[in-house]
């Protein structure tokens, strides 16, 4: 028996969370500018971290006009982003800020809102445009779908954001999203299967709920090297094939022909290539 899913990045929200009741502590106070300016706009927005080692972190912001001071932040690099509302139109932060949080230390950070305008265009191999592809971006957290023409708004993507796209036929890669106004992203397709095989999670003994669940040795993997992508994507974003065999799970990716690393977690790093099938030990 089979199934096919695509695993939400909720999972991985979960493990960090209780990973950060273990680990040091700081704290981080935003100042924000709009347009460089300290006159505020903005009524309502959000702000979107991209936590050290994986999962992400958000708080909604209410007054712009003040300091916001976010507390309990896990030590190291945290990539972030901010995405307001205004009257009349969206503001996004100008890039996305790298925040390096010390225990005990309060990290002060400046971030400009800007209007942003443009749009990102997807497109097969052959340049045709492809409707309904999907989005996912870190950290700013966007969950979209292109229009019937491939095209997607930048008004909410600040400069340096990784944008994920998957389209209907399941091809995959990875934006790094620029400062232009058109950007182009060209989305292989993907013929070929790539097979990880590892020892079967347990899963619940209650009828209604048993069956197979993706390795642990796979979540929050990070996978590099698809053809025309510039950062690497969640093992999470791709639709997978899951299947038992014997004491096994053997876990289905279909990929463009070629070679990738895949990174794991616990800090190894596997060389694979597809059609390829590699097996995983404990």
């Amino acid at each position: 028996m089979q199934w096919v899913l695509t695993v939400g990045a909720s999972v991985i929200v979960v493990l960090f969370a209780a990973v950060h009741a273990q680990t040091p502590t700081g704290t981080v106070r935003l100042m924000f500018t709009e347009h460089g300016r300290f006159e505020m706009t903005a009524v309502v927005g959000t702000v979107y971290f991209e936590l050290p080692g994986g999962g992400n972190r958000e708080r909604r912001v209410s007054t712009f006009t003040e300091p916001l001071v976010m507390e309990s932040m896990p030590v190291g690099t945290h990539r972030l982003t901010v995405v307001a509302q205004t009257m009349t139109s969206a503001l996004v932060s100008s890039e996305v800020h790298e925040v390096v949080v010390t225990a005990g230390v309060m990290s002060d950070i400046r971030v400009n809102l800007v209007r942003r305008s443009g749009a990102i265009h997807v497109r097969d191999a052959a340049g045709r445009p492809v409707g309904g592809a999907h989005f996912y971006s870190s950290p700013s957290a966007v969950n979209s779908t292109a229009d019937d023409e491939g095209v997607m708004s930048l008004a909410t993507l600040a400069v340096g954001t990784a944008l994920t796209v998957r389209t209907i036929q399941w091809g995959m890669t990875c934006h790094r999203v620029t400062a232009a106004t058109r950007q182009t992203v060209v989305v292989p397709d993907a013929t070929e299967e790539l097979v990880i095989v590892t020892p079967t999670m347990p899963t619940s003994q209650l009828p209604q709920r048993r069956g197979l669940v993706p390795s642990a040795f796979l979540m929050g993997a990070m996978v590099s090297g698809l053809p025309g992508s510039d950062c690497a994507i969640l093992y999470e974003h791709f639709p997978v094939t899951l299947a038992r065999e014997g004491a096994l799970t053997a876990h289905t990716m279909l990929l463009p022909q070629g070679e990738y690393t895949i990174r794991l977690r616990d800090g190894r790093t596997l060389a694979v290539r597809a059609p390829g099938r590699i097996e995983l030990a404990r």
